[in-house]
């Protein structure tokens, strides 16, 4: 209880409520554990609670008729996913998968709803929340507009390495199981495409490869280049 309690504390959007309601939280709270093969919650599945990300990296995506995926963006510890059922109800037409393991908490949107109304600080990280998440998903749908692949795999990177990098003797590796495919889908970009522009990157030593793993040996070049 006590760690659980902890790792809502911890938490950006948790930051502004008392001790009293983290442990009305906490006593609505259940963890559970995730693998790559499995959904967190999927399109149709009931908008009833929210989840916090304990540990690992959790992807939320949408897809078409045709199985055509664009990852909306990828979430690491301390994140939370599902704040839309705080303020809609029905069912998600998205789908939230960790990238590898992860552990979540969840929580029942209705007390989670109820601390909200009466908690005014705490409505507004709500608020500020969704505003950031609408503001990040029209700046990914100008990139697709305005950048091309190369442009828009090296912002990723970065912004990968921004949360899950870890210093490595050969430079930033992004400590998440990321593949080729999860870029594609991020980038909104074909597979092959992207393996292409990492094979560039190499080339030109802005980037390391390895079994599923990602190196940036300098992430300043590599920014400059998603600028250009």
């Amino acid at each position: 209880m006590d760690n659980l309690v902890e790792v809502i504390r911890q938490a950006s959007l948790f930051s502004s409520l008392t001790r009293k309601e983290i442990d009305l939280l906490a006593q609505s709270a259940a963890r559970a554990g995730f693998t790559r093969k499995e959904a967190v919650y999927r399109p149709g599945s009931p908008m009833d609670a929210i989840f916090l990300i304990a540990n690992g990296g959790v992807k939320v995506s949408k897809s078409n008729d045709q199985d055509v995926r664009f990852i909306l963006d990828i979430y690491r510890p301390g994140d939370v996913i599902g704040e839309e059922s705080l303020t809609h109800s029905g069912t998600h037409d998205t789908e939230a998968r960790p990238l590898d393991q992860a552990t979540l908490i969840k929580f029942d949107a209705k007390v989670v709803g109820r601390i909200l109304e009466e908690n005014p600080r705490f409505a507004r990280a709500c608020l500020e929340l969704s505003n950031q998440r609408a503001r990040l998903y029209r700046e990914k749908v100008e990139d697709l507009i305005f950048k091309e692949v190369p442009a828009r795999l090296a912002a990723a990177l970065i912004k990968l390495t921004r949360a899950f990098g870890r210093r490595d003797k050969q430079g930033t590796l992004i400590a998440a199981r990321i593949t080729h495919q999860d870029l594609a889908d991020y980038i909104g970009a074909s597979r092959e495409t992207v393996s292409l522009a990492l094979g560039q990157m190499r080339r030109k030593k802005l980037l390391k490869m390895s079994v599923r793993k990602f190196i940036l040996p300098d992430p300043k070049a590599l920014r400059k280049s998603a600028e250009a």
